[in-house]
């Protein structure tokens, strides 16, 4: 069960009825730590456990009938201790107080974070004049209870997580311990060996923050350019890129950053609506895609093949060639329409219209589309769309507002997070107020 590395809290009154449960989870191998919420200075206890992610407790002290204080006074003092992210599990006879006990902590504990799973004891132990037994044949249904109360939900996630940034750190202590010099390894002993328990912890960190800051400084700052990605693979980068910078699966709701089909967006309007737009956009016309989107001029034969991924063949003349990789280009694109309302009109509802900006994704392989020119916005990064590497272009020419109701039963393929919206954002308005003035000088 525990390939997580942590380790349990179990909190009862009467050993006997908990111990069935802590055979259970040394069995996983998952390590307890047992507090009898009645005999133990709690504070003082909590102060030297750690790693808890599971706790299991019940609810009362049988010297006190029906009061739930014992047992709050014990959570208060794991959320004063920062135990606060956990599985819970109530182990008690008397699981009609159940509810007003999680109610309590969910009103008055708001920093303890966790799932709860309520749990009767009589469902698993017998009890016989004062003595205690685990149902033999409730071993395996216990562990199964708890494992998938572990494994359920985000909270497995977070728990991988940890595990995930505790080796990190592990590995990074191990490799700085590793290249200490015999001089640095004597001072660490000497120092652990001559001091009280905190001030060693003090003077270790000391030290070995010393030695990682010596090693952080003699680094040649020169060496330090390959943190630019170059040695990432253009495989990782897609799919870095298209966590960081797009939602995947965004929610069918009108939003800034939301992209859309265009085609999907032509085929849910009325036929004189589809006209109109159809001319405002016109990417299925030859001369708009020619002129706005393709560069064909000055590329030899040769040099067409290759950009066209040799899927072209051989022709007698350039023009012939242009005009089929051109082609070829047109079929392996995919038209789009992009949401640039600003995110604060978005959430304030200062708007009365959507802000489009038309464009194509396109398989990051095809090299034959413009990218200097000054009214596209044509980024150097791939990302995954429909299992490929793509990229994405987007001309400032085609950007105009329509009425949200076109938009509304439209599903989006992705979302530009808003960083990358933000990016788009700012590249239009740069556009739009590019400095052009228009005069008739005087001969001179």
């Amino acid at each position: 069960m525990n390939n997580y590395t942590f380790s349990a809290l179990v909190i009862d009154d009467k050993f006997d009825e908990i111990k069935g449960f802590i055979d259970v989870l040394n069995s996983n191998g998952i390590a307890t730590y047992y507090l009898n919420f009645v005999d133990n200075n709690t504070e003082e206890y909590l102060k030297n456990i750690n790693n808890i992610r599971l706790i299991v407790t019940d609810l009362f002290n049988d010297k006190i009938d029906n009061k739930l204080e014992p047992i709050i006074s014990v959570f208060d003092s794991l959320e004063e201790a920062k135990i606060n992210n956990f599985i819970l599990v109530i182990w008690t006879k008397h699981n009609e107080h159940y509810q007003n006990f999680i109610e309590h902590l969910q009103k008055y504990n708001k920093k303890l974070n966790f799932i709860a799973l309520p749990l009767s004891k009589e469902d698993f132990i017998d009890i016989e004049e004062n003595k205690v037994s685990f149902k033999n044949d409730k071993y395996e249904e216990l562990s199964k209870k708890v494992k998938e109360h572990i494994e359920s939900g985000l909270f497995k996630y977070f728990l991988e997580w940890e595990v995930s940034v505790n080796n990190k750190a592990s590995n990074i202590i191990n490799e700085i311990v590793t290249s200490l010099q015999d001089d640095d390894l004597k001072n660490i002993i000497k120092t652990l060996t001559q001091e009280e328990k905190t001030y060693k912890q003090k003077e270790l960190y000391k030290i070995l923050n010393t030695i990682l800051s010596d090693k952080i400084a003699s680094i040649d700052s020169q060496n330090i350019d390959g943190l630019d990605g170059a040695d990432i693979s253009d495989d990782l980068k897609a799919e870095l890129n298209t966590t960081i910078l797009f939602e995947k699966d965004p929610i069918n709701k009108i939003n800034n950053g939301n992209i859309y089909l265009y085609d999907e967006f032509i085929g849910s309007l009325k036929e004189d609506e589809k006209i109109q737009f159809e001319n405002l956009i016109c990417y299925e016309k030859d001369s708009r895609f020619s002129k706005d989107f393709y560069m064909h001029k000055g590329y030899k034969d040769d040099e067409i093949k290759k950009y066209c991924c040799n899927t072209i063949q051989n022709k007698d003349t350039n023009g012939q060639l242009n005009k089929e990789c051109k082609n070829f280009h047109k079929s392996n694109i995919t038209p789009i329409l992009i949401d640039i309302t600003p995110s604060c009109d978005v959430s304030n509802k200062k708007y009365t219209k959507n802000r489009l900006l038309f464009g194509y994704i396109y398989d990051s392989q095809l090299k034959c589309l413009k990218n200097r020119a000054d009214y596209l916005y044509n980024p150097n990064f791939s990302f995954l769309y429909d299992k490929k590497k793509c990229k994405i272009i987007l001309s400032f020419k085609e950007l105009f507002s329509i009425n949200p109701q076109y938009l509304e039963d439209l599903q989006p393929i992705l979302r530009a997070r808003k960083e990358l919206s933000a990016d788009i954002q700012q590249k239009v308005a740069s556009h739009i107020a590019r400095v052009g003035v228009f005069s008739l000088e005087d001969k001179r």
